[in-house]
């Protein structure tokens, strides 16, 4: 292990308590639900400050000035108040993890704005010093210490207060309920601000944050290590939330102070944005080229390709918080390193002559890199600076990029054994499946995988394998098995899949997607043998579902199968009843020539009544009970089965034949379809035609 790689190990584990923390999760997941207003807001603020001059003032005339301030509202009512979403976004995550009735999550949300905005103090409140100074993305990092101090005292105080008295199910009574825990979480903010006002040159508790960032600066002159310490600082800031730029952009600014341009100097507001924040904070515009070039992860790629535009005007809030590079330990050291790496080799070579100095300071910070370097030095050695930073900042990220590829493959895997060890306890034991109480990075996990899926369905990618069933030695249909994966790591377990698409509403999109995929492999291997037959798995409340039921009818008569091919699966422990609405549900699929499969059947008591109302073509016997024909009692358990099926007239399947002993013995039971691995594993489409051919 490389001193890279062990001090990333060693900062994991430090940062990894905070990362699986309940709070730091729901922070992560606030910024990801913040992502749409930073996009809708960098557009609007990318036209305002256009790079290029004539279309730039263009923008800001046309119309008698109605565009510009057209986007100046989108950019205020996005930006602006970015700080209170961020209130409103993590008292709706932290709350919506808590078992609570809807009501007392709306009054959570509602009393964390609230005391943030009274945390503001009197000053702002009531002597009308503008409002927007203290809601815009300078003061995120004060919003969410509001926010989580605001959520975790109002159901502390809920639940407290009312631990006596029921739960009552009118909204107005748990309305009365929160109003002496949202009284008192406004009493206590507001009291802190009032103490804040107390001290000199501070309304509340963002300016302190501000001012003791800021503070020791002020001193430092236009050095080369001020602008080194002043990038450690804004990157390291960033890091935790706060905005870097925001947190010194007064010092910077300031037309007098120690960091104002002038020709005389290297160091400068004007330098540092076009020779060191490449792209933004962190020389992201180097992270991004590397992300794309390196990473292994769609997911990051596809975050790449829509903070793309955006960073090409040096806005990279979307990457940031969207990557997140907040709390993410793998790119603390590059995050921090790049710039100040940029940083140097520019102020090396304007001190040796090598690239003249800034001429023109008014460049804005939103012309893309080249350009901007063109403009500032007026000299093309400014954009083959510039170039040569990119590659370097590329080569400082590419390590932890692939390193990032590694440890997400590692978490990956690790999160993926840990949901399918919970499904099958959940199995086990006969509950619905459920990850609630657990730690918060695997739910986040699980989103992903519900995300991919959606994704997945979508873009038409479900991919299926077929077990092939063998009548008398020749292979005769298959089952379909849903077969799904991250990326190119090992396809997951499909009941995890099917619960978590349940859990997300996806279930009937995502049979709707199977079904077509078999139809079309279907269709493909009847050309081949016209007779051969698949079976997809289908919840029987889909099947019941008017909707999909007629989608499914439509489609097996719009398509060339031969009657009496395709065939859908039911579970056994489907709650199959003697009600009417069954039997014209599976009348109509008969019509059109859909066969109906019971799949993994025992000799459960509704199994064995519900066979009197030949519902079912094929009986698929449960595979533990073919595993188990050594036991006397099992094999007449199956005998009886096999029986069943000769006398009612549906055929048997048996599972998970492995061993010729086992086919043996069902063979003297007198059932003759087999479908396991003494034959043939899951195929591809593509395989089970191979193997058509070959048998035809």
């Amino acid at each position: 292990m490389s001193v890279v790689e062990k001090f990333i190990d060693k900062l994991t584990g430090f940062l990894g308590k905070i990362e699986n923390s309940h709070t730091a999760n729901c922070i992560k997941r606030s910024f990801t639900f913040l992502l749409p207003i930073f996009l809708v807001g960098a557009t609007a603020l990318t036209l305002q400050n256009f790079p290029i001059t004539p279309v730039r003032e263009f923008i800001n005339s046309a119309c008698n000035g109605y565009f510009n301030a057209f986007l100046n509202v989108i950019y205020t009512a996005t930006y602006g108040f970015a700080s209170s979403y961020l209130v409103l976004a993590f008292s709706y995550c932290f709350s919506q993890s808590k078992n609570l009735h809807g009501d007392v999550k709306v009054f959570t949300v509602l009393t964390s704005i609230l005391c943030y905005f009274a945390s503001l103090g009197k000053v702002i409140l009531r002597d009308g010093t503008s409002i927007l100074s203290y809601t815009n993305m300078s003061n995120i990092f004060p919003a969410m210490i509001s926010s989580i101090v605001s959520t975790k005292l109002f159901l502390h105080f809920y639940k407290v207060l009312n631990r006596t008295k029921l739960d009552h199910s009118s909204s107005f009574a748990r309305s009365l309920h929160s109003i002496l825990p949202l009284a008192c979480c406004v009493v206590i903010f507001t009291a802190v601000a009032s103490l804040f006002n107390l001290i000199n040159e501070v309304n509340n508790f963002n300016d302190i944050i501000l001012y003791l960032i800021a503070r020791p600066f002020e001193s430092i002159g236009a050095t080369y290590f001020g602008g080194v310490l002043i990038l450690l600082a804004e990157s390291f800031l960033w890091f935790f939330g706060i905005h870097g730029g925001n947190a010194f952009d007064g010092i910077l600014n300031a037309e007098n102070g120690a960091f104002a341009f002038s020709n005389g100097q290297i160091m400068s507001k004007p330098f540092i944005d076009t020779f060191a924040l490449l792209g933004g904070c962190g020389a992201t515009a180097c992270m991004f080229i590397a992300i794309l070039i390196f990473t292994k992860d769609a997911r990051k790629k596809k975050l790449c390709k829509l903070a793309g535009v955006p960073l090409l005007f040096n806005i990279n809030e979307l990457l940031v918080f969207g990557l997140p590079i907040v709390l993410n330990p793998i790119y603390l050291i590059p995050f921090l390193i790049a710039p100040i790496l940029c940083y140097t080799v520019a102020y090396l070579a304007v001190l040796w002559g090598i690239v003249p100095q800034i001429v023109n300071a008014s460049v804005q910070w939103t012309t893309p890199i080249i350009i901007s370097g063109y403009q500032a030095t007026g000299s093309i050695a400014g954009s083959i600076l510039q170039i040569i930073q990119l590659a370097i900042g590329v080569a400082v990220y590419a390590p932890f990029v692939i390193l990032d590829n590694r440890t997400t493959k590692e978490h990956e895997r690790q999160f993926i054994n840990e949901l399918t060890d919970i499904y099958r306890s959940c199995e086990a034991s006969g509950v619905p499946y459920s990850i609630d109480n657990k730690k918060p990075s695997l739910a986040t996990f699980e989103d992903s995988i519900a995300t991919k899926l959606f994704s997945d369905i979508r873009n038409h990618k479900i991919y299926l394998r077929y077990q092939p069933q063998v009548d008398n030695g020749k292979v005769v249909s298959a089952e379909a098995l849903l077969r799904f994966k991250l990326d190119d790591d090992k396809y997951l377990y499909p009941p995890l899949v099917i619960a978590i698409a349940c859990k997300n509403g996806l279930f009937n999109d995502l049979s709707q997607e199977i079904v077509s995929r078999a139809i079309t492999d279907l269709t493909r291997m009847q050309l081949i043998d016209s007779n051969f037959k698949i079976a997809v798995n289908l919840k029987l409340d889909v099947l019941m579902n008017y909707n999909f039921r007629g989608w499914l009818i439509e489609s097996i008569r719009n398509s060339d199968l031969t009657f009496g091919t395709f065939g859908v699966e039911i579970t056994e422990d489907a709650n199959i009843s003697d009600a009417e609405d069954y039997a014209n549900v599976f009348n109509e699929l008969k019509q059109v020539g859909i066969e109906i499969y019971m799949d993994d059947f025992s000799m459960g008591h509704t199994s064995v009544s519900i066979l009197q109302k030949n519902y079912f073509d094929y009986i698929k016997i449960d595979g533990n009970l073919i595993k188990q024909l050594d036991n006397e009692r099992i094999r007449s358990i199956v005998s009886s089965i096999i029986k069943l099926g000769s006398d009612l007239n549906f055929n048997v399947i048996a599972e998970y034949v492995e061993t010729e002993k086992q086919r043996d013995v069902l063979l003297g039971m007198g059932c003759h379809i087999f479908q396991g691995y003494l034959y043939y594993k899951d195929l591809d489409a593509g395989q089970i035609a191979d193997v058509l051919r070959i048998k035809a």
